[in-house]
């Protein structure tokens, strides 16, 4: 994405995907292919785990290095290289404390997590800023707001989106290219659910 020579973001995106159609037939979740998977050996490292001996309370058979070793299979990645990886991505992105490459904190970003979203562990839980809100979703699996809405729909998922939705109109009224603040958010005495369920 970053090879200008390539042309402009639209001719890079499509030598990336077509780069991408090239791997599909090795790595593949049904009929597509699993750029999630690949992102784990490049980028993140998240792995569904549950070690032996652990209190894991799933079955006690995918480990680490379990996970890990298809990386290396599909891609050529080792365990060291996705550590390195991992780092990267963190040193970059700023890890749990979400500053960009130029150590100053980014603008319009939500942070949204399910109660019961193994991952949540693994996000931004409290604002760093008040340009960077936080969402918490009781009761809400991995970004169960981004599946289609059902009439089975728990009203924490139902109020997310109407919270979500409204946040991306606001962030869109903004110049996302400017910080207005590097203060931490501060919400006038009140916890964040007040601030994201006033509406």
């Amino acid at each position: 994405m970053l090879d200008k020579t390539i042309g402009d973001e639209l001719h890079r995106l499509a030598a990336v995907r077509s780069a991408q159609n090239g791997m599909s037939s090795q790595l593949t979740s049904g009929s597509q292919p699993d750029y999630w998977f690949y992102q784990t050996c490049t980028e993140f490292g998240f792995y569904q785990t549950c070690e032996k001996g652990s209190k894991c309370m799933f079955v006690q058979i995918t480990d680490v290095p379990f996970m890990a070793n298809a990386c290396e299979d599909l891609y050529g990645i080792k365990i060291a290289d996705i550590e390195k990886n991992i780092e990267t991505t963190n040193k970059h992105y700023g890890g749990l404390t979400p500053l960009g490459p130029d150590g100053k904190l980014g603008s319009c970003v939500l942070w949204p997590n399910g109660e019961v979203d193994p991952w949540a562990a693994l996000s931004v839980l409290e604002s760093p800023g008040v340009e960077q809100p936080v969402l918490w979703v009781d009761g809400a699996s991995h970004h169960a707001w981004t599946h289609p809405s059902a009439s089975s729909d728990q009203p924490s998922v139902i109020d997310a989106r109407k919270t979500i939705r409204g946040q991306v109109e606001d962030f869109l009224g903004q110049d996302c290219k400017t910080m207005t603040s590097d203060a931490p958010a501060v919400l006038e005495g009140r916890g964040w659910k007040d601030r994201f369920f006033d509406f």
